[in-house]
């Protein structure tokens, strides 16, 4: 009869996990524009040019996730989140040191893409793989909290710090209680898989099979035409195109609706708590249901949420729209859990690479909602195209068929 540990180690791998996300999205990404003002000034350069730092961040981000997966599937993973960690923590202390627009520009575009990924949903979500069979689809959803847990902790900590010793110190203290604290997390914790002790309970000495241990790794071309992965390909872009679109363009979008700012931002929380519960429901439906479930109600969801948006007014009917939206991240959940099932340890890293990739896609919906918004003087008919093309999604949900996970018995 199996027991379960008092306390085991897979647990501290997710908090891990978190606490990278967290540290390498929370000043970069979700304190962005906190540093816009002081650099204009600063650098007598418009915020407008700042802003293509995020655009020429994003896109070789998405693009690096399969060589991110190529490289954990190669070398010791903690290598792998000590080198993105270097990285990161590198990128702050240049931006730091940095005498001109351009130079905070460049470390946005060509440092900080493969270092953010080197830490980021990749890595960390093969890491937990390994440590995760029972429950993985829950120890994914936590692990996905670091992206929320960035945008709730850091905002105001960078506030006062900026009032306190001024946007270089600043980059420099995070930069140096990044040395310290996250690369010794990373010493500390981190450890490729557990022992066949160890992993009992949450992994099973079954899943250590010699079938999935020293299997021939698929080939890239069979990873692309897998059924089931271009299914969870097809049902994550259209949902992820509606959360980015949305949160892109929120503000004008509330402003459109005569909702004051102050209504505005608290619907942000709001969307942002639906975010977080989508992907704890994600992974909670998984674990018990298998993905299918989980992918269409997510999906089903989404699409209801931007054809609310479409056609209702008032405060009430758009929060619950915002909301039901909002749960769509949990398909970044989904994704993890879906490769994982589908492709086992051997290949999750390149096939959760590949299918991260696919979030390049994302970055266009933001502005393509924003002409459209424009050029027909209302946000009316980008609403209803994202909310008709998440249709498919829910189609490709439905047509996704479950399965054991690799190397353990049915």
């Amino acid at each position: 009869m199996r027991t379960k540990t008092l306390w085991y180690h897979g647990w501290n791998i997710v908090a891990v996990c978190v606490v990278m996300q967290t540290a390498a999205l929370g000043v970069m990404a979700n304190c962005f524009s906190f540093f816009l003002k002081d650099w204009s000034r600063e650098f007598a350069m418009p915020i407008s040019t700042f802003a293509l730092a995020i655009t020429l961040f994003s896109i070789p981000a998405s693009l690096t996730a399969p060589l991110c997966g190529w490289m954990v599937s190669r070398f010791p993973i903690r290598n792998v989140l000590m080198a993105g960690m270097l990285g990161v923590i590198g990128a702050h202390a240049l931006i730091g040191f940095a005498t001109s627009g351009w130079h905070v520009i460049a470390v946005y575009a060509l440092l900080l893409p493969l270092a953010v990924s080197m830490v980021g949903g990749v890595p960390t979500q093969t890491l937990i793989s390994r440590w995760f069979v029972r429950r993985r689809g829950f120890a994914f959803s936590l692990g996905a909290l670091g992206l929320v847990a960035a945008g709730v902790i850091f905002p105001p900590l960078v506030v006062w710090m900026l009032s306190a010793f001024g946007w270089r110190a600043t980059w420099w203290i995070f930069a140096a209680i990044y040395f310290v604290l996250v690369l010794s997390l990373i010493m500390l914790f981190v450890r490729e898989r557990p022992d066949s002790e160890e992993g009992r309970f949450y992994v099973g000495a079954e899943i250590h099979t010699q079938q999935d241990a020293h299997r021939t790794p698929l080939s890239l071309r069979e990873i692309l035409l897998r059924r089931n992965f271009v299914l969870t390909v097809t049902a994550f872009v259209p949902v992820l195109l509606v959360n980015t679109a949305l949160s892109v363009n929120f503000a004008p979008l509330m402003e459109s609706r005569g909702l004051t700012s102050g209504a505005a931002a608290a619907l942000i929380v709001m969307f942002n708590s639906a975010a977080a519960a989508g992907k704890l429901l994600a992974g909670t439906l998984s674990d018990r249901c298998g993905n299918r479930l989980p992918l269409v109600v997510l999906s089903a969801a989404t699409t209801l949420g931007a054809l609310g948006l479409t056609f209702l007014s008032g405060a009430a009917p758009t929060a619950m729209a915002i909301m039901m939206v909002g749960l769509g991240q949990g398909l970044w959940v989904l994704v993890a859990s879906c490769m994982a099932m589908e492709f086992g340890s051997v290949d999750f890293p390149r096939a959760y690479g590949l299918a991260s990739a696919s979030s390049v896609l994302i970055t266009l919906a933001a502005p393509v909602l924003a002409l459209i918004a424009e050029r027909s003087g209302a946000y009316t008919p980008g609403l209803l195209g994202l909310g008709v093309l998440c249709l498919v999604s829910v189609g490709a949900s439905l047509l996704f068929r479950d399965r054991p996970p690799v190397g353990v018995r049915a």
